[in-house]
């Protein structure tokens, strides 16, 4: 569904092979989903974003769903970071594996589904080769602010006190240290990350 154009996988539907029409089942014993996000992290890209929610409908006015519980699984798509690949193996897919879907089916790629990725990827005039890690980021940064001065010194000092008095600041240099920015930027994370811890407990 990411090397294609996202798409819904709702656990708890039956398919009836015969007519290809669907029944609410349900699921009989939903389990946690922390545990489910966990079996499929080890499987899913961290770049291809995808949400889960639970839904139980213990009145509803449809009677074919009522008192049943199932999950949906939402997967969205980011042609920036397509093909997405196996993040581990299995009895069933190699690391190597690209999938996609066509129609109601999941089937390896070939070669025109490769091109028709690609084409997309292209599109989108996004190139990986720009991104770089956050060590890199900071290392830049640390360069940048070996760059200023913090002081200016004026060619009229002529004695050591006149010297020392003359060593004004620099305006120019910025007020926030890296360390500083560094602490502010650890804040920000943490707010994201119980950001995202609260949406999992409270979904």
């Amino acid at each position: 569904m990411g090397n294609k154009s996202g798409g819904v996988i709702i656990f708890g539907v039956e398919e009836n092979k015969k007519d290809k029409t669907f029944t609410a089942t349900g699921l009989s014993n939903l389990d946690d989903k922390t545990d489910f996000l966990n079996k499929l992290k080890k499987y899913i890209p961290f770049r291809l974003n995808f949400e889960v929610i639970d839904f139980s409908f213990e009145e509803s006015e449809y009677p074919k769903i009522k008192g049943k519980s199932f999950r949906v699984l939402i997967v969205e798509y980011d042609p920036k970071y397509i093909p997405f690949l196996p993040e581990k193996e299995s009895d069933k897919f190699k690391r190597y594996h690209i999938f996609i879907r066509h129609n109601t089916s999941t089937i390896l790629a070939e070669y025109d589904n490769l091109q028709d990725i690609l084409n997309r990827k292209l599109e989108t005039n996004y190139s990986s080769s720009r991104e770089i890690s956050l060590a890199e980021h900071i290392a830049e940064l640390k360069e940048l602010y070996s760059m200023i001065s913090k002081r200016l010194n004026t060619p009229f000092a002529f004695d050591i006190l006149e010297l020392t008095s003359s060593l004004t600041k620099n305006p120019h240099y910025p007020e926030e240290s890296v360390d500083a920015f560094i602490n502010r930027m650890i804040s920000v994370k943490k707010e994201v990350i119980e950001d995202f811890i609260r949406k999992i407990t409270n979904g």
